[in-house]
């Protein structure tokens, strides 16, 4: 664990990104990843299952109401960079050898996202990842995610299960079984897992007085048949 993260209990499956402000660190951004090794045997699919939760800043702290974002990341060989660009990076920016999974909850202009919440999937496998959402990426880019993030609106959800869902080169992603993406041509992630060592992170972003929860936290092997 790197940063500013931590895990409740042992062997829990909820993972939290904050700041305890008892420790009087109240300078600079908030970022961490947690990262562990992958048993590759036998890995036909792979599915991530969790449900976020947020804090939004009330008082709109720097003109920032939420989080920056977090994401799950896979990454091949050595951990010679164990966390990358924070802020709009989310953590995960600049990593070398890597498929990005990020979950974005603001928009920057450097990046190409859109300005409500949304999921993107990133790689590059030769070289350092980039959060930058490239003008030709569709099906898995920019895509909006249901409300979850702003207890304020009409329309909020309260515990959300995301299902994302890599399986035979495709990518899925589901939001309390409601379809976000299904099925889409994503073979990215199988051929990083062809390499030598690959770990498997979860890395988070965020200005002051803001926090990420993410409970229920599965990682397991995907049976998703299309």
């Amino acid at each position: 664990m790197i940063g500013d993260v931590q895990i409740p209990e042992k062997a829990s499956s909820e993972i939290l990104f904050y700041r305890d402000l008892n420790e009087r660190k109240m300078t600079g951004d908030i970022g961490g990843a947690a990262w562990y090794k992958i048993n590759r045997n036998n890995i036909e699919g792979i599915k991530i299952s969790f449900v976020p939760s947020i804090t939004t800043d009330y008082n709109f702290y720097g003109n920032v109401k939420y989080p920056q974002g977090f994401a799950f990341v896979f990454m091949a060989n050595h951990l010679t960079n164990a966390i990358g660009e924070k802020r709009s990076g989310l953590g995960y920016d600049g990593l070398n050898n890597a498929v990005a999974f990020e979950f974005d909850f603001l928009q920057n202009s450097d990046k190409n996202d859109i300005r409500n919440p949304h999921f993107s999937a990133h790689f590059k496998l030769d070289g350092p990842i980039s959060s930058v959402s490239p003008p030709s990426c569709t099906n898995f880019c920019n895509i909006q995610l249901p409300n979850f993030y702003d207890i304020q609106k009409s329309n909020y959800q309260n515990d959300v299960v995301f299902s994302l869902e890599i399986y035979g080169g495709k990518l899925s992603l589901y939001a309390n079984k409601e379809k976000l993406i299904q099925g889409i041509e994503f073979p990215h992630l199988d051929n990083l897992m062809e390499k030598n060592e690959v770990y498997f992170g979860i890395t988070a972003s965020m200005n002051l007085y803001k926090s990420i929860s993410l409970k229920n936290l599965v990682l397991s092997r995907s049976n998703l048949i299309f």
